[in-house]
């Protein structure tokens, strides 16, 4: 449970549970993703823990006409940068264990739904000077995702947003959803397994998946 990742992430440990540090951040995220996004036509999706009936941990999904997102926050306390050896690295530890993590996410949803999705690791406490994609994982300060996600444009109609957006409902458990028609939505509070982090839980296990 302290292996090398926690030299890295901000989660203290307290009794053998990661302390829930990022809940105000994550509901605030949350809303600054409805706000920017659902009136540009984004379904999101927020606190996803099952894909039918396999558990998961999911921050946020978002379904809209710029494509399928999955977005995995994480509360780093080092500089997130690239490394001579081509990896990214975060107080020397590296984080290729934690794309790995986030592409197997989007792997699993955009599975489910049956659309590609694409993976951003929404960093929060740590400055991002490594490069803005990695792997096809978007690397971001949490702060910046809405516009990164609204910068991508519009290349589906809207028939092919409401055909994803609806097999995500069907097959996507979500503790809160705001669809376009309602931008304004108030998220409820996300689960413990956002809050915690799964990146952040995964490398401290030193990258073994339960």
């Amino acid at each position: 449970m302290t292996s090398g990742w926690s030299g890295c992430s901000r989660r203290g440990m307290k009794g053998g549970v990661a302390e829930d540090t990022g809940s105000a951040e994550t509901r605030s995220l949350a809303r600054q993703l409805d706000a920017v996004l659902a009136p540009l036509g984004y379904h999101c999706l927020h606190g996803v823990d099952h894909v039918g009936d396999n558990p998961i941990a999911v921050d946020h999904v978002l379904v809209g006409p710029g494509g399928v997102f999955v977005v995995s926050e994480e509360h780093l306390a080092h500089e997130v940068r690239a490394g001579t050896d081509g990896r990214v690295w975060c107080g020397g530890q590296s984080l290729e264990a934690g794309l790995d993590y986030v592409l197997e996410l989007a792997g699993a949803v955009g599975s489910a739904i049956g659309s590609p999705a694409t993976g951003v690791m929404a960093i929060h406490g740590a400055e991002v000077k490594a490069p803005s994609v990695v792997r096809t994982v978007h690397l971001s300060q949490a702060r910046n995702v809405p516009l990164l996600i609204k910068r991508r444009g519009s290349y589906r109609t809207a028939a092919q947003v409401e055909l994803a957006a609806a097999r995500a409902r069907a097959r996507l458990s979500a503790r809160a959803w705001t669809a376009p028609a309602s931008p304004t939505s108030d998220p409820r509070p996300v689960g413990s397994h956002q809050r915690s982090g799964p990146i952040g839980r995964l490398l401290r296990r030193g990258g073994r998946r339960s």
